[in-house]
C-alpha cells in the first residue's frame, strides 16, 4: 500500500523531467570551455562569509538585530552598487499557532552609509510557508523604517 502511494508521484516527476528541455543545450561538438565559463567562481559569488563583510557595518546591523529580537544575519550578500544586504529571521512568539510564524528582515547598507530595510512576515500554512501580509501580520513598514534609522545611527557612533 505505502510503495504505491509513493509510485504515483515519482513516476510523474520522472516523466515531467524527461519532457522538460535542458535550459541551456550546448552547440554539437562544443567544447566544455564554454559551459566552465557559465559557471560563477567563488571570486565572482555575490554571498559573502561574515569576516567578508566590513566589521563595524555588521557589528552595527548585529546590535540592532538583536534589540528586535532577530537572530544574527544568516546571509550576507554583496548586491549592485556595492551595496552589502544582511537577512535574518526572529520567530514570532506567543500563542502556540504563532510558533509556526517567523519575520525575515533584509538591511541594505550603501558605501556611503545608506540603510534600506524591509520586512516580510511568514506563516506556516498547511503545506506551505505564506506570507502573513498586513491583515495577519499587521504592517512591518514602520519597523523596517525604524531598523534602518537605527543601524544608520549606530554607524555614524562607530565612524566618529
Amino acid at each position: 500500500m505505502k510503495a504505491s502511494v509513493l509510485v504515483g508521484p515519482v513516476v510523474a516527476s520522472l516523466l515531467m523531467a524527461a519532457a522538460t528541455p535542458p535550459s541551456h543545450t550546448p552547440k554539437p561538438g562544443a567544447p566544455l570551455q564554454e559551459d566552465r565559463q557559465r559557471v560563477q567562481t567563488p571570486e565572482d559569488s555575490p554571498f559573502l562569509e561574515p569576516y567578508e563583510a566590513d566589521k563595524d557595518v555588521t557589528a552595527a546591523v548585529e546590535e540592532v538585530f538583536a534589540t528586535h529580537r532577530f537572530y544574527r544575519p544568516f546571509i550576507i550578500t554583496r548586491g549592485q552598487s556595492g551595496v552589502v544586504w544582511f537577512t535574518s529571521d526572529r520567530m514570532l512568539e506567543g500563542k502556540r499557532e504563532d510558533f509556526n510564524s517567523f519575520d525575515r528582515v533584509f538591511v541594505g547598507v550603501a558605501a556611503s552609509d545608506e540603510v534600506r530595510s524591509w520586512m516580510v512576515g511568514y506563516v506556516r500554512g498547511a503545506s506551505f510557508w505564506g506570507i502573513r501580509g498586513r491583515l495577519l501580520g499587521g504592517d512591518l513598514r514602520a519597523e523596517a523604517t525604524l531598523i534602518a534609522k537605527e543601524v544608520e545611527s549606530a554607524l555614524r557612533k562607530r565612524g566618529g
